[in-house]
């Protein structure tokens, strides 16, 4: 299958836009990883030449289809591509374009991928959905339930691997879909299923098998299932089997730690705790609370687990980060270089260590969804430190105005990690900077609609049933 696909990426017969269309195709059957280096060549190559490619391009799926491909390899095609598809002088987008169902879908779905102050692309988004909304009862079955789809999350708020499985039966359902592509999709779903049933099942005995519910006196979170799905979602692609495994083993004990300073330690236990964790030392913790000695032992036994997994292959070179680190940097990125065995791991800890404004718009954006999610929750737990009461206290607003004002904090930051996002592309390998993307990705989808992670949803459970069962 690869060759074959190889051939018909590379051949000198099939022209830059075919081969975009390709490309585009390859991304949404979750495919796209096999051939990264092929993709990049042509890529960089076809964007050398973008304005012969364009000028006479008027098709909305067409120039729309490039300007995601490109921008998600790091070519920040330029959104005055969608001038040509307004009126000349009233500004609004063209009647012809609300004919093009496909089209708008595409523009749609590329709104994404907007950055700050791209205001054609934020009205090219208001005007599509309202359009693709009137439409989903006049167009043929399988593509009025991909929009639909669409609308209610779009595939840059959704995990990669889910996206694929959609579009692999809306892809099969199309009349001149590629058999062997179709074919090689589907194989590799069924590949990467394998790989996450058996792997979540081995986290799962793991944990049992450690059994800190029987030592702890407090119920803490146990959220195997959302914790790995949220991995899966940072690194779906199979190569990627030990990085899913060491981040959903850390997060799994960082769920407790969390759980000790949200819910049952007291002011001067978890500040004993701290100083332990900035100590990172296994000798000096006898002044803690039984509980909390039990936790850290286990969350140094699992690092030094780990430490001694990487040092077997050659990658820990006095790079592994101290548990410190790891929670200063309050990203799930800083799990992913552990495991991935296919890049420099010096280049990976320096450039997150340079903390990159690309993870610095993250952590505002995970920081804020998830307050404006857990307000209530919190409040009734007694815990005051929330950006949305905080923000109520700072400017004497009700709660309903301080999440209005928290979510516009949210759009600029989103914004600002997208341009950081491809910003990065040109000097870090795509692999690296692609696992903040996507750890942005897990995080929309869990919070769509609520809290996903402490009360998953039934469209998140649906999520959980098509990749594990």
């Amino acid at each position: 299958m690869k060759p074959y696909v190889r051939n018909m990426l590379m051949s000198p017969h099939t022209c830059d836009k075919e081969k975009i269309r390709l490309i585009y195709l390859l991304i949404s059957l979750a495919i796209s990883h096999y051939f990264e280096d092929e993709i990049e060549e042509i890529l960089s190559k076809a964007f050398g030449k973008l304005e012969g490619l364009i000028s006479k391009e008027d098709d909305l799926e067409t120039i729309s289809t490039m300007f995601e491909v490109f921008r998600l390899y790091g070519h920040k095609m330029s959104c005055d591509v969608f001038e040509r598809f307004r009126g000349e002088h009233d500004g609004k987008f063209k009647e012809s374009v609300v004919r093009d169902v496909r089209g708008m879908l595409q523009l749609y779905q590329a709104s994404y991928l907007k950055t700050k102050d791209e205001n054609i692309i934020e009205e090219a988004r208001s005007f599509t959905r309202t359009h693709l909304a009137a439409v989903t009862s006049t167009t043929q079955p399988h593509l009025s339930k991909h929009i639909q789809n669409a609308l209610y999350i779009p595939r840059y708020h959704c995990v990669e691997i889910a996206v694929a499985r959609e579009y692999i039966s809306f892809y099969e359902q199309e009349q001149d879909h590629e058999e062997n592509l179709l074919k090689f999709a589907k194989l590799n779903f069924s590949y990467c299923q394998l790989h996450y049933v058996k792997e979540l099942k081995d986290v799962t005995t793991w944990w049992k098998e450690l059994d800190l519910a029987s030592k702890l006196p407090n119920t803490f979170r146990d959220r195997n299932v959302e914790i790995y799905f949220g991995m899966m979602g940072i690194y779906f692609e199979p190569r990627y089997s030990l990085a899913r495994v060491i981040g959903t083993k850390i997060s799994m004990i960082m769920t407790v730690v969390d759980d000790t300073y949200d819910a049952y330690g007291t002011l001067p236990e978890v500040i004993s705790f701290t100083d332990a964790l900035q100590r990172w030392d296994i000798e000096t913790i006898e002044d803690l609370p039984n509980y909390m000695q039990i936790i850290f032992r286990t969350l140094w036994e699992i690092m030094q687990d780990i430490e001694r997994e990487m040092s077997s292959l050659g990658r820990t070179g006095g790079l592994q980060p101290t548990i410190d680190e790891v929670r200063a940097m309050d990203d799930m990125a800083i799990y992913s270089f552990l495991g991935m065995e296919d890049c420099d791991e010096k280049i990976m800890y320096e450039w997150f260590a340079s903390r990159p404004k690309v993870i610095l718009a993250f952590n505002v954006v995970f920081r804020l969804i998830n307050d404006i999610t857990t307000f209530e929750e919190e409040l009734e737990r007694g815990e005051g430190a929330n950006g949305v009461n905080c923000y109520m206290k700072q400017h004497g607003v009700s709660q309903e105005e301080a999440v209005i004002e928290l979510k516009k904090i949210i759009k600029d930051h989103h914004e600002m990690m997208m341009d950081e996002f491809f910003k990065a592309l040109s000097t870090v390998p795509r692999q690296i900077v692609m696992r903040v993307f996507n750890t942005a990705r897990v995080i929309n989808l869990f919070y769509k609609e609520g809290d996903g992670f402490g009360h998953p949803d039934e469209n998140l459970k649906a999520h959980f049933t098509s990749l594990f069962l």
